[in-house]
C-alpha cells in the first residue's frame, strides 16, 4: 500500500507540472481541471496503474573548447547535464509524463552562454538553469494511434526540419497536441498543432520561447524494397512580432532506400521542397531546398557523399531557414551555418566512419559555397569518437575545424568537445 501512494503521489506531481508548464492548462480558471485531475489519483485503481511506471535518469558531463578569430580569448566550459524523468502505467487508456533537466557550470566558465553576460568569449549555448523538460498526458484509446498533449520531445525524420537539438545540453522540446496513427498499411502519418517551443537557451533568455500557432504534418508510406516515400508540410505562423520574420509554409518530398549488391550496402536519398512567407511575415520568400546522397557499407567502412542546397536570392529575408531542426547536426559541428545565409547555402560533404575495438570512429569534410553570387564559404574537417566504458557508460571525443574563406565573411573556428555519458 505504500508503495501504491508513493506513486500516487509522484502521479500527482507529474500531473500538476503538466499542467503548470501547458498554457491551455495553466490559465484555467480556479484550477478545476488540476484539481479533478489530482482528486483522480487518490482512486485506488489509478494508484495501482500509476505505480507500474518506469523511471529513467541520465547524466552528461561536458567539456567544450572554442577558439575563434575576433576573440581576444577562448571559450572553456565545464557543464553538467541531469535528467530525471518518469512515465506513469496506464489508466483508462490514460498515462502522464514528466521529465526534469538542469544544467549547472563547474570551473571553467570563461564562455558566453548567451544567457551569462560573457559577451568577450565565444559562444558555448549550454545555460545553465533547471526546467520541466517534458510534461504530457498521453491517449491510447485509438488503435494504432497515439495522443500526447502537453510539453514533449518531437523528431520528425532525420531532423532536418523538426528536432529535439539534443547535442545541447538543454534540450528543446514543443508545448501542443501531437497525433501519430499506423492504421492504414503501409503508411506512417504524424500530426502536431504547437504553441510553443521551449527552446535550448532556457526561460532566462529572451530567446528561450517561441510563441506560435504552428501545424506539423508527416506522412511515411513504405515503396516496398525499393524504400519509403515521405510528405511533409511544415507550416509555422509565430505569434510574436520579433519572429514574424521565421513565419513560413515548407512543403516537400523525400525518397530513401538501400539495396544490396555483391556485399556491399548501398543507400541512397533525394529531397526536395519549397519554402514561402507566412502569417505575418513582412518578406517575401520563395527558396528551395534539394538534397541528394549516397552512401556504400562494406568491409565495416561506411562510405557518404552528399550535395546539400538551402536556397537564397540574395535579399533579406528570401532564404531557406530550418529554425525548428537540430541544426548542430548538418552543415558541419562548428555550427557556423546556424542561420542561411541570404545567398543561401551549398554544402558539398564526404564522411567515412568504422568501428574499431569497440571505439566508433567517424570523419567528415565539408564544402561550402552560396546558392547565389559564387561565393566560396569555406571548408571544415570534422571527427568524432566514442567508446562505450561500461554498461550504461559512453565517453566521447569530438573536433571541428572551420577554415573560412577570405571572400565569404566568415571566421576561422576550432571546437573541441570533451564527454562522459551515463543513463538508465
Amino acid at each position: 500500500m505504500k508503495i501504491t501512494h508513493t506513486f500516487s503521489a509522484l502521479s500527482s506531481a507529474a500531473l500538476a507540472a503538466i499542467f503548470v508548464s501547458t498554457p491551455a492548462l495553466a490559465n484555467d480558471p480556479g484550477n478545476t481541471l488540476l484539481r479533478e485531475a489530482l482528486a483522480t489519483t487518490d482512486d485506488v485503481s489509478a494508484g495501482d496503474a500509476f505505480a507500474g511506471g518506469r523511471t529513467w535518469f541520465k547524466s552528461r558531463l561536458r567539456m567544450e573548447t572554442v577558439e575563434q578569430d575576433g576573440f581576444a580569448e577562448d571559450a572553456q566550459a565545464l557543464t553538467l547535464r541531469t535528467v530525471l524523468g518518469y512515465e506513469s502505467g496506464t489508466w483508462n487508456d490514460m498515462s502522464a509524463t514528466v521529465e526534469f533537466e538542469d544544467v549547472s557550470g563547474f570551473w571553467l566558465e570563461d564562455y558566453n552562454s548567451t544567457t551569462n553576460g560573457n559577451a568577450g568569449f565565444p559562444v558555448v549555448a549550454d545555460p545553465t538553469g533547471a526546467e520541466v523538460n517534458q510534461s504530457f498526458l498521453s491517449y491510447s484509446g485509438i488503435a494504432d494511434t497515439a495522443v500526447k498533449f502537453g510539453r514533449q520531445r518531437i523528431t520528425l525524420g532525420g531532423h532536418r526540419f523538426v528536432g529535439n537539438v539534443g547535442w545541447r545540453q538543454n534540450e528543446q522540446t514543443f508545448e501542443g497536441l501531437t497525433l501519430s496513427t499506423t492504421k492504414f498499411a503501409g503508411a506512417e502519418l504524424f500530426y502536431a498543432y504547437i504553441q510553443n517551443v521551449s527552446r535550448i537557451f532556457g526561460s532566462a533568455s529572451a530567446a528561450g520561447n517561441h510563441r506560435m500557432e504552428s501545424h506539423l504534418l508527416n506522412a511515411v508510406h513504405q515503396l516496398g524494397a525499393i524504400g519509403k516515400l515521405t510528405a511533409y508540410a511544415y507550416l509555422l505562423d509565430y505569434t510574436k512580432s520579433a519572429q514574424f520574420g521565421m513565419s513560413s509554409n515548407t512543403i516537400g518530398a523525400r525518397f530513401e532506400g538501400s539495396r544490396t549488391l555483391n556485399d556491399i550496402d548501398f543507400g541512397y536519398a533525394v529531397e526536395i521542397a519549397n519554402q514561402n512567407e507566412a502569417g505575418d511575415n513582412p518578406t517575401e520568400r520563395d527558396a528551395d531546398y534539394l538534397l541528394l546522397e549516397a552512401s556504400a557499407k562494406a568491409k565495416g567502412f561506411t562510405f557518404k557523399v552528399g550535395d546539400e542546397l538551402l536556397g537564397g536570392s540574395g535579399a533579406a529575408g528570401d532564404s531557406f531557414q530550418t529554425p525548428l531542426a537540430t541544426l548542430h547536426k548538418f552543415n558541419g559541428w562548428a555550427d557556423q551555418f546556424l542561420a542561411t545565409p541570404a545567398a543561401g547555402l551549398e554544402d558539398f560533404y564526404f564522411s567515412v566512419g568504422t568501428t574499431v575495438s569497440d571505439v566508433k570512429l567517424a570523419a567528415v569534410y565539408h564544402e561550402f559555397s552560396s546558392d547565389t553570387g559564387g561565393t566560396d564559404y569555406g571548408t571544415e574537417l570534422d571527427f568524432v569518437a566514442t567508446y562505450p566504458v561500461a554498461k550504461n557508460v559512453t565517453a566521447g571525443l569530438k573536433y571541428a575545424d572551420f577554415t573560412a574563406d577570405d571572400a565569404g565573411g566568415y571566421s576561422d573556428v576550432t571546437k573541441t568537445w570533451l564527454w562522459l555519458g551515463y543513463s538508465f
